[in-house]
């Protein structure tokens, strides 16, 4: 008797998934894709577990990219995809891709110690976080520029105009080997510098029932 061997054959034939690339990250979520493979009828996605040193399966999908959700964010992750077809023969694994999702949006950006010419500004901790980047923004050429890379959850910014306003914002950023990813903005904050000291105060025209004061002008003062 002869056996049919073309389901056989088509099964043997499949080859081992290509080109797996990570094509976008968030804080909780990593979208991968890869080159189709031919006789293929899904893939399964699995995922590194470095505490038990090994590889663990996430998902199946008939399509050439999936999204992993529920990820931790400011972590590095390792993924690698095998191909499937309907009578269950697996190909090879495919290489293996690294994933690193974003940190947290900053919260709570505030300031303290304000004086004429300096504060300190100050944020939450952002988990998992190698530093923060602050930026302050240039009115005249209406830009953002950073001014500082910390890894402290505060800084003193200096050199500002008594009674001027000022505008930053910070963002948290977690390194991993060659990779660097960025959170989200915080909200602006404003910052007004303390106006300068009232100098020279006189009294003139005195009268019987009043007198004048005067006193320098204070630049940027309102009231």
């Amino acid at each position: 008797m002869v056996i049919p061997m073309s389901g056989y054959a088509a099964a043997a034939k499949l080859g081992k998934v290509k080109n797996l690339k990570v094509k976008e990250t968030t804080t909780s979520t990593v979208t991968l894709s890869w080159s189709k493979v031919s006789g293929a009828k899904s893939y399964r996605i699995y995922q590194y577990d470095s505490k038990k040193d090994e590889w663990v399966y996430v998902k199946k999908t008939s399509k050439t990219s999936t999204k992993v959700s529920d990820l931790s964010s400011a972590k590095t992750y390792k993924f690698r995809v095998r191909v499937y077809n309907d009578k269950n023969n697996k190909g090879s694994y495919s290489s293996s891709v690294k994933a690193v999702t974003k940190p947290k949006k900053v919260s709570s950006l505030r300031y303290e110690n304000l004086t004429t010419a300096s504060a300190t500004l100050k944020w939450n901790k952002v988990t998992r976080a190698t530093g923060y980047r602050v930026y302050q923004y240039d009115s005249a050429a209406k830009k953002w520029n950073k001014i500082k890379d910390t890894t402290s959850t505060s800084l003193a910014v200096t050199g500002l105009k008594a009674g001027e306003a000022y505008k930053y914002k910070v963002r948290a950023y977690y390194k991993s080997g060659d990779t660097t990813k960025s959170g989200s903005y915080s909200s602006v904050l404003t910052v007004v510098a303390k106006p300068s000291k009232v100098n020279n105060l006189s009294v003139t025209n005195v009268k019987d029932t009043s007198y004048t004061l005067k006193w320098d002008k204070v630049t940027n003062a309102e009231e």
